[in-house]
């Protein structure tokens, strides 16, 4: 990871390559937040800056990470959880909202209303 070109996506402008300790400076400069697009080689797509955290973790040996860094990384995942389900319950309840007009719609054409 430490070599990986890194790419984020600022003001609709795509910015870098960055190195993953450049983002770690700016992360902890707080000139970034949670929610900025990355990209960097092997990804398929875009995603937010929170992942890169955890994945960069996730790659490191266990016994190599300082206890509270350890205590991060389960909270961070857990956000990063607790994000993705809010996300998954949003995108249903666009989806019934969307029936719900639908079947509206569907009925009053159906009593010759629209």
């Amino acid at each position: 990871m430490k070599s990986t070109h890194i790419y984020l996506l600022q003001d609709n402008q795509q910015r870098g390559p960055f190195t993953f300790d450049q983002v770690e400076k700016m992360w902890n400069a707080g000139s970034l937040t949670a929610v900025v697009p990355y990209w960097h080689e092997g990804m398929s797509d875009w995603r937010q800056l929170e992942e890169l955290f955890v994945e960069h973790i996730s790659l490191l040996p266990i016994s190599s990470i300082p206890q509270q860094s350890i205590a991060n990384r389960f909270l961070l995942e857990k956000m990063v959880k607790e994000q993705k389900k809010a996300n998954y319950q949003f995108k249903w309840f666009r989806i019934g909202l969307g029936l719900l007009a639908l079947g509206i719609i569907l009925k009053l054409i159906a009593r010759g209303l629209w």
